[in-house]
């Protein structure tokens, strides 16, 4: 069985308290919380590192308890800490306290609804975990079984199934990043009042860094393993990439204090490269080696330009298995990478509380989000307006095939809620911050002969009739135009391409959306260049 959604529920965490229980959805793809400072968005992402102790208990051990939370068995468990096992024993008890919500004296409460598909039908399942504070590192924990509605017999013992061992295998197979991101060796940080110094061997949070991080690099390029060396090619181009260095070369330093790099022929030490590059260097290469399920980043636009964000944000998530889980202030970013993004905030009554966010569809308005004067700067001459969030991951992979990546900001239309008649208004607005803007959308074809739908007739007419360079893709839609060799590599071999206007939900084993723009970064240009998604690539 396959794990397509969990969602969770937290109360009386930190700065969530059970009137305002944090609630969201995990799931394959991007995941956004925006918000202020102090909101609480951090927290969320602490979360999943500081209880990952419980959840690698709960996917290895095998654990019986009984489905009633009156008969539950206590078990015992370690709180992850911010640079592991080196604090002292009341430094770590203080920390570990520090999870609880201070705005009441109640248990810290989990729960999970995890959703499992296999042949198209679905079964939930719900997990509770209670954390009483009065008992250092205990937890109980409970499981409903949706299908029968109801606790089962209370005297009757049931080990975690296969599948829920997953789910927390899952939950547990993540790689946090804070918000200290650079490669000094020595630092002194606050956890929470308490002062700690973190030397050159130790983590902070799941960083490697100093001595200990140049020393990987070392390993890594310079090795037995081939695998390490094409992970160490990999991040390498990726850089490049972001950066739009004509060359790069990274190597050790003889002291291995230091990274040596080769840029655009001319050598510089790390440390002259500026903290954004260190960061990002340092980020991926700490990913690359963990390869998690899922990449916890504080704050990804952190010493970045906005023209370098989203690239940096695609190239982490080519390093996670499932995806990127996000705090940002950017709401522009959240909003033209993620799936699903949630609002951070304190209420009136400063509780912080926790919705998913409104949309609110004006591309004006989204475009001064993402700061276009400023990717201007930056030679971005061109606007390209796409049909959702997928898609601009997806077409950005495209776009580097023809090296115009660095060419154009991508806008998603939002579906059906803008590809619609009644939006020369707000295209004639965008216009007026870019003559060069054009559009890519889906035709929903169901056979080569159909006609468009009345929505997509007339934004297409819309388009035309304020001077807007609109494309409607021959095929059904963007993921119809990826190659069987494309997606075996991806996905694997019981996966097969789509035909030209066949839907995704329709195939036997189908993948998500929000997949797609990994496909798009494994397929190669001769395999696109002579379709009509390849000529008008080419063309823009």
């Amino acid at each position: 069985m396959e794990i397509s959604e969990i969602k969770v529920s937290i109360k009386n965490y930190r700065c969530f308290s059970d009137l305002q229980p944090a609630a969201f959805r995990i799931k394959a793809g991007f995941t956004s919380f925006v918000g202020p400072n102090n909101s609480g968005k951090t927290s969320l992402l602490k979360f999943f590192y500081e209880v990952r102790a419980l959840f690698k208990l709960l996917s290895s051990k095998e654990i019986c308890f009984y489905k009633s939370s009156q008969e539950s068995p206590t078990f015992f468990y370690e709180l992850s800490t911010p640079v592991g096992q080196n604090l002292e024993k009341d430094k770590m008890l203080r920390l570990n306290k520090n999870i609880f919500c201070t705005k009441n004296n109640r248990s810290l409460k989990i729960k999970f609804e995890v959703l499992f598909t296999e042949d198209k039908t679905s079964i939930k399942t719900i997990v509770e975990i209670d954390i009483p504070r009065e008992k250092d590192n205990f937890f109980t924990i409970s499981v409903l079984d949706l299908d029968s509605s109801k606790y089962i017999d209370p005297n009757e013992r049931i080990e975690i199934n296969f599948s829920l061992k997953d789910a927390f295998r899952l939950l547990s197979d993540t790689s946090y990043f804070g918000s200290f991101r650079n490669a000094l060796s020595v630092e002194s940080v606050y956890l929470e009042g308490i002062e700690s110094q973190i030397s050159a061997n130790q983590k902070y949070f799941d960083i490697r860094f100093g001595h200990d991080f140049y020393t990987l690099w070392s390993e890594l390029k310079y090795g037995n393993s081939k695998e390490n060396h094409i992970l160490t090619y990999q991040i390498t181009e990726a850089i490049k990439s972001i950066f739009n260095f004509s060359s790069l070369e990274i190597n050790s330093s003889n002291t291995a204090y230091t990274l040596l790099l080769t840029v655009n022929g001319e050598s510089y030490m790390l440390d002259e490269m500026g903290a954004g590059l260190s960061q990002i260097l340092l980020v991926l290469v700490n990913a690359a080696v963990s390869k998690p399920s899922f990449i916890l980043i504080d704050e990804p636009e952190l010493n970045l330009h906005p023209s370098l964000q989203l690239d940096f944000l695609t190239s982490l998530a080519s390093f996670a298995k499932r995806g990127i889980i996000f705090s940002t202030h950017s709401l522009g970013l959240a909003r033209s990478s993620s799936e699903r993004i949630y609002s951070v905030f304190k209420n009136a009554s400063n509780e912080t509380t926790l919705t998913e966010f409104e949309a609110t569809n004006s591309l004006p308005e989204l475009l001064g989000e993402l700061n276009f004067s400023s990717y201007q700067n930056f030679k971005f001459s061109k606007i390209l307006l796409v049909e959702g969030v997928t898609e601009i991951k997806t077409i950005q992979q495209f776009l580097r095939k023809w090296k115009k990546d660095k060419e154009f900001v991508l806008i998603p239309l939002g579906g059906s809620q803008l590809i619609r008649n009644s939006i020369e208004f707000e295209m004639t607005e965008l216009k007026r911050i870019s003559e060069k803007l054009f559009a890519l959308v889906d035709s929903e074809r169901n056979h080569e002969d159909c006609e468009l739908d009345k929505n997509r007739s007339q934004f297409l007419w819309s388009c035309k009739s304020i001077g807007i360079e609109c494309h409607i893709l021959k095929r059904r839609a963007t993921e119809n135009y990826f190659s069987d060799r494309a997606v075996k590599a991806v996905k694997g071999e019981k996966y097969r391409a789509l035909e030209p206007y066949e839907k995704l939900n329709t195939l036997q084993f189908s993948w998500s959306k929000s997949e797609n723009w990994r496909i798009a970064r494994e397929m190669e240009q001769a395999e696109v260049i002579d379709t009509d998604l390849g000529e008008f690539l080419s063309h823009i």
